[in-house]
């Protein structure tokens, strides 16, 4: 979800726009909808209950997000429900973490919007939800032929344009330009991945985020190790202050990542990093002895199967 800011409107349906700071927090909310139904005289929007009314407002891709009594998420990122100042401004551009509606936060600060539940009307009772969703789509089939040409040893310019430059473009994003791209384009790559295969793979992994591809592709690719065993850690911040670090009701229980060490960032460590990095959002897997075995490539066969065919044997691995 992109990051935005509200201003509450006295109850937990209603809000305002946040145009403080040079209408900073409006960047996204400009871009969709407003979600709720606006009252000209208080300058203010509510958001039906999505029980009752959620199919009452007129757009659905629409910002704030809210849950399903039609209570807003104030801010995003949000990492815990606070009722912080609830009608505040976020005053001088400063990035707040708080949330302010139950059941829509995460420690990492980000918030998935891709897969957005009630689209037309339902509640957290009864599945009332009529519209549709497809299971299979172009982007898809463009992403799968564009890795099968490589591997074909034909992917070239027009390839690209022919897939992934239609998906760019369409998010409007830098186009593909296959000569461009050599051994030095992405310092970050995985040096045992050719370039542009490593690009292609990008973006499957960008366009169907969120879509259950990538565990597979990760398996399929046997790179599993590259992609799990590594840190993982949550949004970046600015201007963190001691007082961030040790009260941790402002982060859900969390503090700055230590690049170095892996873990949560002391004050003296902070102060170093220049009060700035990203939220640590758990411990190194390898480092807390877990992370990725090889034997996950393969499927256990199932326990049922081997129960009912005795000339069946579970896999050496998974014994």
């Amino acid at each position: 979800m992109p990051p935005y800011h509200i201003i509450g409107g006295g109850d937990a349906n209603t809000y305002r726009m946040d145009e403080s700071c040079d209408g900073i927090w409006m960047e996204y909310l400009n871009q969709f909808a407003p979600r709720g139904i606006y009252n000209a005289a208080e300058g203010t929007y509510r958001i039906p209950n999505w029980a009752s009314g959620y199919h009452l407002t007129p757009y659905h891709k629409a910002l704030p997000s809210s849950n399903w009594a039609g209570n807003y998420l104030r801010n995003v990122p949000t990492v815990q429900t606070s009722n912080f100042q609830n009608n505040e401004s976020a005053a001088a551009g400063i990035q707040l973490i708080y949330s302010g509606s139950g059941f829509q936060r995460g420690k990492s600060g980000y918030f998935v919007w891709k897969h957005h539940a009630s689209w037309d009307k339902q509640d957290q009772n009864h599945p009332m939800e009529v519209s549709d969703k497809p299971v299979f789509k172009i982007e898809e089939v463009m992403l799968n032929y564009a890795e099968v040409m490589f591997e074909l040893g034909k992917f070239d310019q027009s390839v690209a344009d022919l897939t992934i430059n239609k998906l760019r473009d369409r998010a409007e994003v830098g186009l593909m330009r296959v000569s461009e791209i050599g051994s030095d384009f992405d310092p970050d790559r995985d040096p045992s991945v050719e370039p542009v295969l490593w690009e292609i793979r990008r973006e499957r992994l960008i366009e169907l985020m969120g879509e259950s591809f990538s565990w597979e592709d990760v398996r399929r690719w046997k790179k599993a190790d590259y992609f799990v065993n590594k840190q993982h850690y949550g949004v970046y911040l600015d201007n963190v202050t001691g007082t961030f670090n040790n009260n941790k009701a402002t982060t859900g229980g969390t503090g700055i990542l230590n690049p170095d060490t892996k873990k949560e960032a002391s004050d003296a460590e902070l102060a170093a990093m220049g009060n700035c990095g990203h939220l640590y959002y758990y411990l190194d897997p390898v480092s807390a002895g877990k992370g990725w075995l090889d034997k996950y490539y393969l499927r256990p066969i199932p326990s049922d199967e081997l129960l009912l065919n005795d000339n069946l044997e579970q896999q050496e691995a998974w014994k």
